[in-house]
C-alpha cells in the first residue's frame, strides 16, 4: 500500500512530465518509462549531508515529497528509492525493498545500498533508480539460472549491464548461497572484462532497517557520501531514451554522451562557483542559509585560483563516466 495520496501521485507524474493519459496499458512498458523520466528528473545528490545546518535525511514520506517535488532536490539511494517505490504502489505495482551492498575496489561495502524489487505479471524484476550513473535505466528481470549468466542490457552505449545469480566470495565462510550480482562492462568488446558492481539477495526491508543503513551513511566517518559533495542526472534524448550522464563531483563538472570520450565542462574552485554549478547544470538552487552550512567543513571548496581544466581524482568509478 502506498503511503502517498492520489494527488501526490499525480504531482509526481506531472514532475516528470508523465501524466497517466500518456502511460502504456503494459505494465511493464510504463515502469520503463518511469525509471527513465525519473533518472533524468531527479538528480542522485549528496547535498543534504554538506548544505544543511543539520546534515540529516529524512525518510519520512511527507519529508521526501516536500524535499524532492516543492523544493525540487534528489537525494542519494534510500531517499530516491523510496520515494519512487511508493509511487510505484500508488499506480497499483507490487514493489518492496530489498538492501544491497556495492563493490567498492574488490571490496564488499555493508549492507546500504536500498532498492526495490517490482513484481509484474508473476515475474520480478530489479528496480534502482538510486545508483546515478551507475545502475540500470530500466527494470530488469530476475531469473534466477544457476550460476548462469544473465541477460545483458544496453545502460548508455556501449556500456552493458547484466545480473547474475551466483554466490560471492566470502572473507571468513563461503555459505554456497547464491545472490544476485549487478555486473558491468564498459564496452562490447569480446575482451572487455565484466565487473561486479553491486549484489543483493530477496529478503524484504522493514522501516527500521532502512533507518539503521540512513543513519551509517548519513553520520559515518568512513562513509563517502558523508565526506563528499556529488550530483548526478541522467540526459534523455529527443528519442526518449537515456543517452548520456551528468556528473558533478567534488570540483568538477563532466558530461559523458553515448559513444563519445567525457567532457569537463568545469573545474570549480570556490563555493559560489559549486552552487552556481549546481543551479546551471542540476537545476538545483540552495538557499542562502544551506550555502553557509558547508564552511569550515572537509567538503568544502577553499577560495584558489582555477587556471585550466584538469581531470577527476581518486574515484575510480567516476573517472570512468
Amino acid at each position: 500500500m502506498s503511503v502517498f495520496t492520489p494527488q501526490q501521485v499525480d504531482e509526481y507524474l506531472a514532475y516528470i512530465k508523465f501524466p497517466r493519459e500518456q502511460h502504456a496499458s503494459d505494465g511493464l512498458e510504463r515502469l520503463k518509462q518511469l525509471m527513465k523520466r525519473h533518472t533524468c528528473r531527479f538528480p542522485f545528490e549528496t547535498l543534504s549531508l554538506h548544505y544543511s545546518p543539520h546534515r540529516t535525511v529524512s525518510l519520512d514520506p511527507e519529508a521526501l515529497h516536500h524535499k524532492m517535488l516543492v523544493e525540487k532536490r534528489g537525494g542519494f539511494c534510500l531517499e530516491q528509492n523510496e520515494l519512487f517505490g511508493s509511487v510505484l504502489r500508488g499506480l497499483g505495482y507490487k514493489a518492496y525493498p530489498v538492501a544491497g551492498r556495492s563493490n567498492i575496489r574488490n571490496t564488499w561495502t555493508p549492507l546500504i545500498h536500498m532498492h526495490n524489487i517490482a513484481v509484474i505479471d508473476g515475474k520480478r524484476y530489479y528496480v534502482d533508480v538510486g545508483m546515478g550513473a551507475l545502475g540500470p535505466f530500466e527494470p530488469v528481470l530476475l531469473s534466477p539460472s544457476g550460476g548462469q549468466q544473465g541477460r545483458e542490457y544496453v545502460q548508455i552505449w556501449p556500456r552493458r549491464i547484466r545480473i547474475d545469480y551466483r554466490p560471492i566470495q566470502s572473507p571468513s565462510y563461503n555459505s554456497g548461497l547464491p545472490v544476485w550480482i549487478l555486473m558491468s562492462s564498459e564496452n562490447d568488446a569480446p575482451e572487455t572484462p565484466w565487473t561486479e558492481v553491486m549484489a543483493f539477495s530477496d529478503v524484504e526491508l522493514m522501516p527500521g532497517d532502512l533507518e539503521m543503513m540512513n543513519y551509517f551513511v548519513s553520520t559515518h566517518p568512513c562513509s563517502y557520501f558523508a565526506q563528499t559533495v556529488l550530483a548526478m542526472r541522467g540526459i534523455m534524448g529527443q528519442s526518449g531514451e537515456v543517452e548520456g550522464i551528468m556528473v558533478l563531483h567534488k570540483d568538477m563538472v563532466r558530461r559523458s554522451m553515448q559513444s563519445t570520450q567525457p567532457e569537463t565542462l568545469a573545474k570549480l574552485g570556490t563555493e559560489e562557483q559549486r552552487v552556481r554549478a549546481l543551479e546551471k547544470y542540476f537545476d538545483i538552487r540552495l538557499s542562502p542559509v544551506q550555502q553557509r552550512s558547508i564552511r569550515g567543513f572537509a567538503a568544502e571548496l577553499k577560495d584558489k585560483l582555477v587556471t585550466g581544466l584538469s581531470v577527476l581524482d581518486d574515484d575510480r568509478k567516476l573517472e570512468r563516466l
